[in-house]
């Protein structure tokens, strides 16, 4: 038995898992009354970020975390600029730190995978998926990252549902928005992609 045929058959064996507790457990999500994610007022950072302007962006997470150590949401807004400006490697340096401080936060666990799969490694992405779940079941972003998993393993009913519940978790996310929008009939695709880049929050 070669090590390639073991490591393919130890995916496929998380994969089932990961349907199993994810795609299944999607109806047990929603019976324990998810809370939709409330969003406080974009920061200077997050609307450098919304505008594609990286660099002002980066600079100004940066200040946000030297001012402010640990601050989840300056770290969640550093490491999506770092992967947007291709800084793969940084990125991953920025999630290392903050886990090393809060190893069991279950949007630092998810902001993990998002860069593990980043980087290519969507099989080591999906474990930490899992890991994120179990720690937090109602994480929007949790349900976004096995959505883009699920596809690259073309099961995409089951990243269809999973950007169904993204979206019911949390509808202002513009990642997830974005996501959503493209599960819809045309029509309305076109419709809610209008309104989404109008929004103050959508991309620039």
């Amino acid at each position: 038995m070669t090590k390639r045929f073991v490591a393919v058959q130890r995916h496929y064996v998380r994969s089932v898992v990961a349907v199993a507790l994810l795609g299944l457990s999607a109806a047990g999500a929603l019976a324990v009354s998810c809370p939709v994610v409330k969003h406080t007022p974009p920061t200077e950072a997050d609307k450098a970020l919304l505008a594609a302007d990286y660099a002002k962006a980066e600079s100004l997470y940066k200040d946000a975390l030297a001012a402010h150590p640990g601050d989840m949401d300056a770290t969640l807004g550093l490491v999506h600029t770092l992967l947007q400006e291709q800084k793969v490697l940084d990125a991953d340096e920025a999630v290392k730190t903050a886990l090393a401080a809060a190893p069991n936060a279950a949007p630092l666990v998810t902001l993990r995978g998002e860069v593990e799969f980043r980087q290519g490694e969507p099989w080591v992405a999906e474990p930490t998926v899992i890991a994120s779940y179990k720690l937090e079941p109602c994480n929007p972003r949790t349900r976004l990252l096995y959505a883009r998993i699920s596809q690259v393993n073309s099961r995409y009913a089951t990243a269809r549902q999973q950007i169904v519940l993204a979206h019911q978790f949390d509808p202002e996310d513009p990642e997830i928005r974005a996501a959503w929008i493209q599960t819809l009939p045309l029509a309305q695709r076109i419709t809610e992609m209008e309104s989404y880049l109008s929004a103050p929050t959508g991309d620039d």
